[in-house]
């Protein structure tokens, strides 16, 4: 179960958070041939 921890400077907006996330996510299904089920991104 791939989990991305993600230090982000404050301020950021939770659309900008969400973005980021799926973003994170899209990259690591297609660098590791999963599903996203197991990929979880923390802030």
């Amino acid at each position: 179960m791939p989990h991305v921890v993600v230090k982000l400077w404050p301020g950021k907006s939770e659309q900008q958070k969400t973005r980021l996330a799926q973003e994170i996510t899209d990259s690591v299904m297609s660098g590791l041939n999963y599903e996203a089920d197991p990929v979880s991104v923390a802030f």
